[in-house]
């Protein structure tokens, strides 16, 4: 009886554990969506007005996390929108590197060309299509997801030889 109840809970925890999988890859999905929708995206001049590298660490004791702020304004249609979005997977790192990085290629003040979606034109990015980065919340969410279903499949499997 014990052994069932066992066996149900972790059932359970592996079921959580493929939904939040699941939950993360089609956030995934629609970062990897958007980045190629944005390769046909019109595109407008625009200007840099900050660019820094913040430490957006919420804890001590989770270590250091840098962010490349990197704000800037264009106009559509004679509206003016203001944006952060450098590319799609755009992430914060334990090292400042990468951050510092992005902040020099868009330094304050700095003409750039800004590619905007023309459905909603305060959706935009610096940079449009793919990078490593943009496929990293969905690979997540699959090994998430597998590691659920298999946990699930493994308990399933146990259950029935006994």
């Amino acid at each position: 009886m014990d052994e069932d109840r066992n066996r149900t809970k972790e059932i359970l925890g592996f079921s959580f554990i493929m939904l939040a999988g699941l939950a993360v890859t089609i956030w995934g999905g629609r970062i990897v969506y958007q980045a190629l929708a944005s390769l046909s995206w019109p595109s407008c001049p625009g200007r840099v007005v900050s660019s820094q590298v913040k430490d957006i660490s919420h804890e001590p004791r989770d270590g250091p996390s840098y962010w490349a702020e990197v704000v800037y304004r264009y106009t559509v249609d004679g509206k003016e929108y203001t944006s952060e979005n450098v590319f799609f997977g755009q992430y914060s790192s334990g090292s400042p590197g990468p951050a510092r990085r992005l902040v020099d290629r868009y330094p304050e003040g700095k003409k750039v060309t800004v590619y905007y979606n023309p459905d909603n034109p305060a959706e935009a990015v610096l940079e449009t299509g793919f990078s490593w980065a943009t496929f990293g919340v969905l690979v997540i969410g699959l090994i998430f997801a597998a590691v659920g279903a298999g946990g699930i499949w493994y308990m399933l499997a146990a259950a029935e030889k006994k």
